[in-house]
């Protein structure tokens, strides 16, 4: 399970814990029918909207910073970082909006909780993407953004990383990608891979050097036929037997494919 997984169920369980016994599936028809209701509503979104908007920006110095990338997996570590900041801003500022909107919907005050204020912390981490989808939720908007805020790879692109796991090499491991024009059979479209094992929450957090591309996946067409080849040495400048040498790859559109090497 990964940082944004786990996140994800926090949510959901603190969510049931503080909802009021009203079905989100009710809330835009409640807020729509009530004047005062939608428009106390629809100020804690936009307030709630402003706020991930000005976050997201403001972190995007620190997550585009080429120091950041090279020791840091954007992946892993950028839930964590967006959760701590939000909650400080939350506390700080005395946003809790899901208190807010649970009084905008209840007629019993709802105190603003820890559990409510990191809940919209948790909510302000997810941008102003995150935010759109909650509106949608509630009605407020239409689930018109879904491609933009979750982009899928193209269909005409396919992606893959290798892995090496040094036990002999020593220095510098070249990795070679190549077209082949010609190839000598017409092997199957690889659509994904399935790992043996977990990666580390160091892997997630910490950027792999020894990765290839270290974020991120390399670009290959899947109409297109690629050998691939891992150049390494041991201490002794012997040339390291590749596994992955002398085979033909194909790669099915979308498919995103991690080679695992042990040298």
């Amino acid at each position: 399970m990964n940082i944004s997984s786990f996140c994800r169920i926090i949510i959901g369980a603190m969510a049931l814990a503080i909802l009021p016994a009203v079905a989100l599936a009710d809330l835009p028809t409640v807020a729509l029918d009530n004047t005062e209701i939608y428009e106390r509503s629809l100020k804690a979104l936009t307030i709630l909207l402003v706020a991930a908007i000005l976050i997201e920006n403001a972190l995007a110095v620190l997550f585009n910073w080429r120091v950041f990338l090279t020791y840091f997996s954007l992946r892993g570590v950028k839930t964590i970082i967006s959760v701590i900041v939000s909650y400080l801003i939350v506390t700080s500022f005395d946003l809790d909006v899901v208190a807010s909107l649970l009084n905008a919907y209840t007629t019993e005050p709802a105190d603003s909780t820890i559990a409510s204020k990191l809940l919209t912390a948790m909510i302000l981490s997810g941008g102003s993407g995150g935010v759109n989808s909650l509106m949608a939720s509630l009605g407020y908007r239409e689930r018109n953004r879904e491609s933009v805020v979750n982009p899928a790879a193209p269909k005409s692109e396919a992606w893959i990383a290798i892995k090496i796991n040094r036990v002999n090499a020593v220095g510098p491991i070249q990795v070679h990608v190549t077209e082949i024009p010609e190839p000598k059979k017409d092997p199957s479209a690889i659509a994904g891979t399935i790992g043996v094992k977990r990666p580390s929450l160091k892997e997630l957090i910490l950027r792999n050097a020894n990765r290839f591309p270290a974020n991120g996946g390399h670009v290959v067409d899947p109409k297109k036929v690629y050998g691939i080849k891992v150049v390494a040495h041991d201490a002794g400048g012997t040339l390291l037997n590749d596994p992955l040498a002398g085979e033909e790859y194909r790669f099915a559109p979308r498919a995103i494919i991690d080679f695992e090497v042990t040298m």
